[in-house]
């Protein structure tokens, strides 16, 4: 029978380690991108008005580095003098993301069902979204 060496045995150790090192990395982990880009809030602010009424849509979605993001859809009312500011919704989703190397953001909400949206940053502006979902043109808040 014949001796292997000890450069051998060093080799082969090597290529065992690397090969279980390189099997406990997930696909999610693999596919993970680096997330600074889109830490923070980005807003989007719709107002529409007819005669005295004016209602004011905002979406800010917010991205933290834990992985973790939230959206928040408040929706005011402002009639003429008499009502400013009326607070008609005000709703706080909360998710966890992936954020691609594809440039897409895969969602998991608190029910464990996910979706991707695509995701484009140029500065401060960001368009999120999908093509069954619509897009959004949001800006980052400061």
């Amino acid at each position: 029978m014949k001796r292997i060496s000890f450069f051998s045995w060093s080799l082969m150790l090597a290529v065992l380690v690397l090969g279980l090192v390189m099997a406990g990395c997930s696909e999610d982990e693999e596919d993970a991108f680096d997330k600074t880009l889109i830490l923070g809030s980005w807003s989007n602010k719709t107002i529409k008005t007819e005669g005295d009424t004016k209602v004011t849509i905002e979406v800010v979605y917010s991205f933290y580095a834990n992985g973790t993001a939230s959206q928040r859809v408040l929706v005011t009312m402002s009639y003429g003098t008499f009502i400013e500011d009326y607070v008609m919704e005000d709703v706080t989703n909360h998710y966890t993301y992936i954020y691609n190397k594809n440039s897409t953001v895969t969602f998991t909400n608190q029910k464990n069902e996910t979706w991707a949206y695509e995701v484009s940053v140029s500065g401060n502006k960001m368009r999120l979204g999908n093509q069954e979902d619509g897009y959004w043109d949001l800006t980052k808040k400061l």
